[in-house]
């Protein structure tokens, strides 16, 4: 069944290529030439509007999107460094902090892409109801639904990403039709989205609709999707502008979606629940097993939204080239590695701010997330997460160093490895995270934050026969009783669950603005203060975060990163040429680097 659903996007994508042929150039925004008879003679049956629909999802399978959720979301982090010996002139600049705008990670043209492929259905699909009878309403409810979340869903990574960007909705079929629209302020964005997202929830897919082991339940928006994102977003904005409606609504949506996916296992389970496995509402995998269900084999029962790839109708190459191989039918490693922190060990439960990102080596994503970690002559280390094939038989207590040797079955060419945009664990985090906020000195709040992040944290850890070990390996809520310490918690404990899979930056980002002082998110950058001083200091924990992957020159990081422009990309520069109403981001010059 997957691989009919590839062969059709493939398909899909070949008539939407053939009938608009969407340019893939970087061009902002262009559409190269259409001819008037071919699409005057689109947009007739139910079979057009489905095309252009797979189209959308299919171009979130390109690899210039796969790899700016890598470079845009884990790179700038403390979690991932570029491997020694690889050589990018760009990457160096980044992890420098001189972002320029001429180079190629700047460009949001794939992500556009998707934006207008999305708006060209929402233009056109209502027009086939009128033409094609088996084109009924509801499908046109359901597609109009789908296309304003995927929709949703690109701006709110451009919005994280460039922070100030132009918001559009109409369709562009013409090649001399470049976009000529200003950019937006993030609130106003956002709220689009919101609004989108409230739309769609009223008519897309429920979660499990096509039944427990069809991939469309992960490949495709479902309302639990859609539920996930609104509570990203809000998050988002409430870390922004320090808004406790919007932690109380990020809240209110993480609980759609635990609670979705507790009934949907309840109704689906064989058998009956007893025991704890009656009272538990997560129903996450053990530790032993969670690597292999969520990664290796893809779209499990945690799993939310999937970009679905089968490594042959399409091959997940971007994943490949960042953390497994950088060039086809070589032995050299990916591009990025893990930076030390993934590797060191502290068993100082408050010692967040330190080199270490694990408290216990007798965690499974210690040992499954890269390889080799255990090895003190190691700087970085080469990521097993996503790029290992082969079920983990690793025992942290028995300390079995040959079982951590580079053995992977994958191959480089045929990638089906899924790039997992939300799963369960995610949502438990992000709803610990907003009631974190909401707490204040409220204990009974916080203890019910503390509880969802030691769910998580509880079903990673090794379970040793040594009753002490494993009093000592648990998260005490004694070590984390007030909102500061808790909020540090759930900033690690992400960092431990969901390394590499693009959040971390973004998660980094939130924690700092919580703690800066005069974020106005109503106004552009360049309408705040064009000269690219007067904006928000950064806080000083995030600094010393992103200062800590760095073996030598971290301190130079701290001085470059002064304020709240530098958490975001500049514009490209072929996009300022092609369209007069962008600006620039203020801190960053068209010339050699960021300083000023």
């Amino acid at each position: 069944m997957k691989k009919t659903i590839y062969n059709k996007i493939r398909c899909a994508a070949v008539a939407t290529l053939g009938v608009l042929a969407l340019s893939s150039c970087n061009d902002f925004l262009t559409i190269t030439p259409t001819d008037k008879t071919v699409l005057e003679d689109y947009w007739k049956s139910k079979d057009d509007v489905d095309q252009m629909v797979n189209g959308a999802y299919k171009y979130m399978t390109a690899s210039g999107v796969i790899e700016r959720f890598i470079v845009w979301g884990e790179y700038r982090s403390d979690e991932v460094v570029k491997y020694p010996g690889r050589t990018s002139t760009d990457l160096d600049n980044i992890a420098a902090v001189n972002l320029l705008p001429s180079s190629g990670y700047n460009s949001w043209a794939d992500f556009y892409k998707v934006i207008n492929t999305c708006n060209l259905v929402l233009e056109h699909a209502p027009g086939v109801m009128e033409i094609d009878p088996k084109f009924s309403e509801g499908d046109f409810k359901t597609v109009r639904a789908q296309m304003l979340a995927l929709r949703s869903l690109c701006y709110f990574y451009l919005v994280r990403s460039f922070r100030d960007v132009p918001y559009t909705t109409e369709a562009f079929e013409n090649t001399n039709q470049i976009l000529r629209g200003p950019q937006n302020a993030p609130s106003v964005v956002l709220q689009h989205c919101i609004d989108d997202l409230l739309e769609a929830e009223k008519d897309i897919y429920r979660y499990g609709t096509f039944g427990t082991t069809d991939w469309r339940n992960y490949g495709l928006f479902t309302r639990d999707a859609v539920d996930a994102l609104l509570a990203d977003i809000y998050l988002w904005r409430g870390s922004m502008t320090h808004n406790a409606a919007d932690y109380q609504l990020c809240v209110d949506y993480a609980n759609k979606v635990i609670q979705s996916h507790d009934a949907y296992y309840r109704s689906n389970s064989t058998g009956s629940l007893s025991g704890s496995s009656a009272t538990d509402i997560y129903h996450l995998y053990s530790g032993s097993n969670a690597m292999e269900n969520i990664f290796q084999k893809g779209n499990s029962r945690e799993s939310i939204f999937e970009i679905q790839f089968d490594g042959s109708s399409n091959s997940n190459s971007s994943l490949a080239s960042y953390y497994y191989q950088a060039e086809e039918n070589k032995s050299d490693p990916g591009i990025f590695s893990a930076s030390k922190i993934m590797g060191s060990v502290e068993d100082n439960a408050t010692a967040i701010a330190e080199n270490c990102m694990f408290f216990t080596k007798n965690d499974y994503r210690y040992w499954n997330s890269c390889y080799k970690v255990d090895n003190a002559d190691e700087t970085n280390f080469k990521v097993r997460k996503m790029v290992e094939n082969v079920e983990s038989t690793i025992s942290p207590a028995l300390d079995d160093k040959s079982k951590m040797n580079e053995k992977t079955s994958r191959s480089f060419t045929n990638n089906n490895q899924n790039w997992i945009v939300y799963r369960l664990t995610d949502v438990m985090l992000m709803k610990a995270e907003a009631l974190t906020q909401l707490a204040a000195d409220d204990e009974a709040q916080l203890r019910q934050a503390f509880n969802i992040v030691k769910a998580v944290n509880d079903r990673s850890l090794y379970i040793v026969q040594d009753a002490e070990q494993v009093k000592k390996d648990s998260l005490h809520w004694a070590d984390y009783s007030s909102q500061e310490k808790l909020e540090k918690l759930c900033l690690q404990e992400r960092g431990r669950e969901l390394c590499f899979e693009g959040k971390r930056w973004y998660d980094m980002v939130r924690y700092c603005y919580r703690h800066m002082t005069g974020v106005d998110a109503t106004r552009m950058l360049y309408e705040i203060d064009p000269t690219g001083n007067n904006y928000p200091k950064l806080d000083d924990f995030f600094v010393t975060l992103m200062g800590r992957k760095y073996t030598t020159g971290g301190d130079a990081i701290k001085i470059k990163m002064v304020n709240e422009a530098y958490l975001y990309w500049p514009v490209q520069q072929r996009e300022i040429k092609a369209n007069d109403d962008l600006h620039q981001n203020p801190v960053y010059i068209e010339t050699k680097s960021t300083e000023r």
